[in-house]
């Protein structure tokens, strides 16, 4: 004789909501923990400019995660700036709350991130870069100094500084500071040939 067991509407209904509230919490927890892990390998911020565009290029997608409380996200900024900083301070100096990590993230960009300061800053590390690399007391192998200055053309591009708005200013500049045998060598470059012709045809 097959022994069936039923179980009563009551009984069902508490079984059920038990197992939301685990799958719940499980959830969380594993956002939880995902989150840390991000927060452990991204670079920590202490109020340089130079350091925004990489910090906020890794922290961003735990902003833009809406599984995490902002309460948690304000923790996880806390844990992401460098102690006994200007960033640090900026972001402790709002009570710890739901409300306030929006206040302290628009801060942080206000002081930290915005475009004008950071075009500023890369245009002169570009500036810098290569009247630097036109001193005698410079030796760089040409492949090292394109490296470099792409690196803050790219970062330029990343604000929206695109090659047409920079290339008419910046190129006869870059031209300017380079000794003549490294000019000929940077013009052979593939790369800056096309650049120059893109700009050429949109004029």
């Amino acid at each position: 004789m097959l022994l069936e067991t039923e179980m009563n509407p009551a009984d069902l209904d508490a079984e059920t909501f038990a197992a939301d509230e685990y799958n719940k919490k499980f959830k969380r927890i594993n956002i939880i923990f995902k989150s840390k892990i991000a927060v452990i390998g991204t670079k920590k911020f202490g109020g340089e400019i130079k350091d925004w565009l990489p910090f906020w290029g890794q922290f961003s997608k735990i902003d833009s995660d809406p599984n995490i409380d902002e309460a948690d996200k304000l923790q996880y900024l806390i844990q992401a700036t460098l102690p006994s900083t200007r960033a640090r301070e900026l972001v402790e100096s709002f009570p710890p709350s739901k409300e306030n990590y929006h206040k302290a993230i628009d801060s942080l960009k206000s002081r930290f991130g915005q475009d004008d300061l950071l075009v500023e800053f890369y245009v002169r590390e570009l500036l810098k870069l290569t009247i630097s690399m036109n001193s005698r007391d410079q030796k760089v192998k040409l492949p090292t100094l394109y490296d470099r200055i792409e690196t803050q053309l790219r970062a330029l591009e990343s604000l929206g500084v695109t090659t047409e708005k920079y290339a008419a200013m910046l190129f006869p500049l870059v031209e300017s500071c380079l000794s003549e045998e490294v000019l000929r060598a940077w013009q052979r470059n593939n790369s800056f040939n096309d650049k120059k012709k893109n700009l050429d045809l949109k004029i």
